[in-house]
Order: C-alpha cells, then sequence, then structure tokens
C-alpha cells in the first residue's frame, strides 16, 4: 500500500512538472501601450523578425496588468519573453516573475528605472535615447531658423511656439530640442500647450481652434508623434496661416508631408534596427548563445540604446523666400 501511495506522489510530481514545462523557442510578446516619448517598434514588424529567427510567437495584451499577461504566457509554455516596458518600474515587476524560474527576457520601450544587469543576468534592453532625438531635431531646427523657415515674426529672437503632446507637459524630447535653441542664444516661449490629442482628428480639431486664436504668432508647432502631426499639418493648410511645423518618429505619412512642405523635420527612431536586434537577441537566449552572438554592438548594465536619424525634405520642397535670421 505504502508503495503505491509512493508512485501515485511520484506520478503527480510528473504531471505538475509537464505542466510548468516551458519552451525556449516559444516567444511571449507583450507589447507596450502608445507612449509620447519612447518610440516603439510595431508589434507586427517584431512578430516577423522573431518568426523568421524560427521562433514560435504569442502574442499576450495587458487586458488587465502586465502580470496578469505574463503569468497567462508562462502558463501555456512560453519560455522567452519579448516586453514592451510602459514605465520604468515595470521591468522589476516583471523580472520577479521570471527570474526564479530563469527565463530570459528582452524589454524595449521605456528605459528601465534600473540597471538590469544588477537585478537579472538574462535581462537585456533595447531602447532609444530620446534626448538624442531632441537635440538632432533641434539642430536641425536651428539652421531652419537662421535659413528663414522658421520666423522670427515680431524680430525679438524669442521663439514663440506652440505644443501638441500626449502628456500633460513638453516631454523630454522636446525639452531637448528647445535647449540646442537656447544654447544658439534663441530662447523661447510657450504660446500654447494642446495635450489632450490622441490621433489625427483631435489634434486637427485642437490646432484648428488653435491657430483661429493665436495663428498670427505662433512662429514653429511641434507635435509630439507623426500622427498628431499629420492633423496640425491639415489644420495649417486649411487656415492659410504659415506655421512651421516638426515632429519626432516616422510613419506612413511623415515622407508624404516632408516632400509635400507641410513638415520641416522630423528626428526619427531607428525603428527597423531596433526590431532586428531585439530578434537577434531573443535568437541568441533561445539558444543560450552570446546575447551578442553576431551582432557588432556594446552592452551597457545588459542595454544598448540605437541611433536616432534626422528625416530631411527633399531640398526642392524646401521654401527660402523668407529673409533669413541674422547670428548676431
Amino acid at each position: 500500500m505504502k508503495k503505491l501511495f509512493v508512485l501515485f506522489l511520484l506520478a503527480c510530481l510528473v504531471l505538475s512538472g509537464c505542466g510548468m514545462r516551458t519552451d525556449a523557442r516559444q516567444v511571449a510578446l507583450i507589447p507596450a501601450p502608445p507612449l509620447s516619448e519612447y518610440p516603439l517598434p510595431p508589434a507586427e514588424k517584431l512578430t516577423q523578425a522573431l518568426s523568421d529567427r524560427q521562433l514560435a510567437v504569442s502574442t499576450y495584451e495587458r487586458a488587465n496588468s502586465l502580470e496578469t499577461a505574463v503569468e497567462q504566457a508562462l502558463s501555456e509554455g512560453c519560455g522567452l519573453f519579448v516586453v514592451g516596458l510602459a514605465s520604468p518600474n515595470e521591468a522589476t515587476s516583471v523580472i520577479n516573475l521570471l527570474q526564479p524560474k530563469g527565463i530570459p527576457v528582452v524589454f524595449y520601450g521605456t528605459a528601465p528605472s534600473a540597471s538590469l544587469s544588477a537585478l537579472y543576468d538574462k535581462a537585456w534592453y533595447i531602447g532609444a535615447n530620446i534626448e538624442k532625438q531632441g537635440e538632432l531635431l533641434g539642430e536641425a531646427l536651428v539652421e531652419d531658423y537662421r535659413a528663414g523657415r522658421i520666423p522670427d515674426k515680431n524680430a525679438d529672437r524669442l521663439l514663440q511656439f506652440a505644443a501638441l503632446d500626449l502628456d500633460s507637459e513638453l516631454d523630454k524630447r522636446g525639452l531637448a530640442t528647445l535647449r540646442i535653441f537656447e544654447n544658439h542664444g534663441i530662447f523661447s516661449n510657450e504660446l500654447a500647450f494642446l495635450q489632450s490629442a490622441r490621433d489625427e482628428e483631435t489634434a486637427y480639431i485642437q490646432v484648428q481652434q488653435m491657430l483661429a486664436q493665436q495663428g498670427n504668432s505662433v512662429e514653429l508647432l511641434l507635435a509630439a508623434t507623426p500622427e498628431l502631426a499629420a492633423g496640425a499639418a491639415r489644420a495649417i493648410t486649411e487656415s492659410g496661416i504659415s506655421v512651421p511645423l516638426a515632429t519626432f518618429g516616422e510613419n506612413g505619412k511623415t515622407q508624404e508631408l516632408l516632400s509635400s512642405g507641410a513638415l520641416l523635420n522630423s528626428a526619427a527612431y531607428h525603428t527597423d534596427t531596433a526590431v532586428q536586434m531585439i530578434a537577434a537577441f531573443a535568437s541568441n537566449a533561445s539558444e543560450k548563445k552570446p546575447i551578442t552572438d553576431g551582432l557588432s554592438v556594446y552592452l551597457s548594465g545588459n542595454s544598448i540604446i540605437t541611433d536616432c536619424i534626422l528625416l530631411a525634405p527633399a531640398p526642392d520642397a524646401v521654401d527660402t523666400s523668407t529673409a533669413a535670421v541674422s547670428e548676431e
């Protein structure tokens, strides 16, 4: 009888172990919700890049919470995670669930609040230097200002700007942009801050209303995303008021706006580079190879910051008819 009982217990343990077994090539992709500052590689591109490396991908949405999505993926046998972070502290929450099981995770999105190498040796982050994005755009816009493409309407060398953002205050990219202006002796004054736009249509309505009140005073409009910039461009065109427009990021309409002259410049995250790097990290982790195997990259604290690029209009789309601003 005792022998049967022991066999029964062993059977239960085996079945339990089978239920918790994970597959290192079964990837749980948990995208982040839309963010204003930190650019996000599209989930469909991540899925394709991971699949191209013979990884099986299942996408889990944050219906209730990020922790719930992680737990569901674990219960379904996922042995590798790719997680978009919406806030700096989320990395710790995910690591607390994965570290005891030794399951690797590749993060993207918002930068973690702590060094990943100090938290977990199987956690990595691939992200962007958002302040560098702002600085890159700022340098381009200073040149536009000097060339007269951003007018000094009342000749006070004070940049009168409006901002169209997702958050309650100008994000780090926008602040970095204005800091570059200040480094060149051009200070700024915020005429309007529009913060409740969430898509192209609401951006169009808000900018339309702002232009009706302050359009003749605005010298530059900064939009947080290409979607918001598209709505702003439509409102500016319909108003007939000349207001230079700049943004961050790239989507299907960005090049069209640049080519038409509706958009001065955009500083964008190298999304395709990030997608391929995330997929390479995931593949290496699944095969237990060195995480940077096959890549010419340098890890700092288990993190890699990818480059930004400046998107500029074609030369024939740039209007240089307005008077240039003196550097003196």
